[in-house]
């Protein structure tokens, strides 16, 4: 499991201090990547591989650098 860091626009306001670090944390094996051609490249790493990308957020970004790293 690959994960990106999120920001949440209440985690303040309310006093969280989770990131998403925490949250790899509770997943073996999880790691944490960033949305740009590096991140996109370790997915790559991975091909022959079936990707599932769920966001709260737009990371059509990082579904096209992992396109285009696929292409190659």
């Amino acid at each position: 499991v690959y994960l990106c860091p999120f920001t949440s626009i209440d985690d303040t306001q309310d006093g969280t201090t989770i990131d998403i670090h925490d949250l790899a944390a509770l997943i073996p094996n999880a790691k944490v990547i960033q949305e740009d051609e590096t991140g996109a490249a370790i997915l790559a790493s991975h091909q022959p591989a079936c990707y599932l990308c769920m966001s709260s957020k737009d990371i059509y970004e990082l579904e096209e650098l992992l396109a285009h790293q696929l292409k190659q």
